[in-house]
């Protein structure tokens, strides 16, 4: 529990600083792509919305890192499928096509999304009871490792008989 409430901290301020760095440098960082003054425009334009972007992508790595952790890979696979395919996939078409907002609209419905699985994945792992959570991860690497000790043995024992 406190490994992963110090690595979510420590994510967050590293994420923060690299959005601020995108933030402030904008269609900068573009130019070491193009010299077209059109999508330098553009890349500018959206540099505040990567930014939120990679904050939420990267917090909701760590929140998946948590689940899986804990036993939950499904809780992970459950708000990526609300938060891609009931969010982000709908309001690109409505952004981006509907309203022509183009390139800044999709990014509007990217930002939005990964923020939904962040949040989705973070309030899931608030309601994890990880002593017990603890205790059935060591009863399933027991059972894991006297399983492939058992199978082990009996392939030594048959791989003692001689071929031919």
């Amino acid at each position: 529990k406190n490994v992963g409430r110090i690595i979510f901290v420590v994510s967050m301020g590293l994420v923060s600083m690299i959005a601020l760095i995108i933030t402030i440098l904008g269609g900068k960082v573009g130019v070491l792509y193009t010299d077209h003054q059109e999508v330098l425009d553009a890349s500018g334009s959206i540099m505040p919305f990567v930014a939120i972007a990679a904050i939420s992508d990267a917090l909701q790595s760590v929140c998946g890192g948590i689940l899986r952790g804990a036993g939950k890979p499904t809780v992970g696979t459950v708000a990526n499928f609300v938060g891609y395919y009931l969010f982000t996939i709908p309001l690109i078409l409505l952004f981006a096509y509907k309203l022509n907002l183009s390139l800044r609209g999709a990014w509007y419905a990217i930002s939005i999304g990964l923020t939904v699985v962040f949040v989705l994945m973070f309030l899931f792992s608030l309601r994890i009871d990880y002593e017990k959570e603890s205790e059935n991860a060591i009863r399933r690497s027991e059972a894991v490792s006297f399983e492939k000790l058992a199978d082990q043995e009996e392939g030594e024992e048959e791989g003692t008989e001689t071929v031919g």
